[in-house]
């Protein structure tokens, strides 16, 4: 176990055996493992820069190893590159790769949060047959009511059109009740693949 970090942040590391290259931005100190190459001395420039600027490189050519991938310090250290002088001019590239890193992320996130939402419709609408379940159960209670009474009584959150799609009742099937109307079948009998 470790009380003390081994390297005081923030810092850059990079992937040396394994997965070559990428790299990581850490804000607070941190523990970098022995298939990682990391920063030590960024000579007086920025260190967001200077993590872009390997993030930047592809090393993977620079690969040492036979079985698993393997980046030799000794071979990146004399790699020439071209980088501008001025302090102010790294922060301000840094500034700018840097928003446009949050924004990808924040995108990915939202990504992420639409999947999760998309499937849990699905399930509610095609595997549980939520809106065919409320309106059941309102057509029950109101059994002279119109099917647009119903869809607005049992599916208020829907836009009435697709609320009208869903029927108000089930049939038996092969696999348990299921819609009225629908049908049991395979993905070929509804779609072809090229």
């Amino acid at each position: 176990t470790h009380d003390q970090a081994m390297v005081a942040g923030p810092g850059v590391v990079i992937g040396r055996s394994g997965s070559i290259g990428g790299g990581q931005f850490i804000e607070g100190d941190f523990w970098p493992l022995n298939t990682t190459l990391w920063v030590k001395d960024y000579k007086g420039n920025d260190r967001r820069f200077c993590y872009y600027l390997l993030k930047s490189l592809d090393l993977a050519h620079f690969n040492a190893g036979s079985g698993v991938p393997t980046l030799n310090r000794n071979h990146i250290h004399p790699l020439p590159v071209t980088i501008p002088v001025s302090l102010d001019e790294q922060r301000a590239i840094a500034h700018i790769l840097g928003t446009l890193d949050d924004k990808i992320e924040l995108n990915r996130r939202m990504n992420e949060t639409l999947e999760q939402m998309a499937r849990a419709l699905f399930k509610s609408w095609f595997v549980d047959f939520d809106p065919v379940r409320a309106k059941a159960a309102v057509r029950h209670e109101h059994p002279n009511w119109t099917n647009e009474q119903i869809s607005r009584a049992a599916c208020p959150n829907l836009n009435p059109e697709i609320a009208a799609l869903f029927p108000d009742s089930f049939q038996d099937s092969e696999l348990g009740d299921i819609p009225e109307g629908w049908m049991v079948g395979c993905v070929n009998d509804v779609c072809d693949f090229a």
